[in-house]
């Protein structure tokens, strides 16, 4: 069995929905993963909304807002497992 096929009940919240974070959203799903999708552009988040399990429109740099957004996160994930992936430009 593919070591990917393991873990299918994992969720991820993908900040930034660009190339990089759109294509991770994609596979991700694909993968048969949970995925919430933010960015701060509309057209970018309907674009993906129907492609992934969830799509917000968030200003990730606004702290009050990052807060909630984390605040609820935590109250739906059960089991919180954190990695950090990042794509310099």
């Amino acid at each position: 069995m593919p070591i990917f096929w393991k873990n299918k009940d994992k969720e991820y919240a993908i900040i930034g929905l660009g190339r990089f974070g759109g294509n991770l959203a994609r596979r991700l799903v694909t993968l048969g993963h949970t995925v919430l999708g933010i960015d701060i552009d509309p057209h970018v988040v309907k674009e993906i909304a129907d492609e992934i399990t969830e799509a917000v429109i968030l200003d990730a740099t606004d702290l009050s807002a990052s807060t909630r957004l984390y605040s609820k996160l935590c109250r739906l994930i059960q089991r919180p497992d954190y990695r950090w992936v990042s794509r310099r430009d």
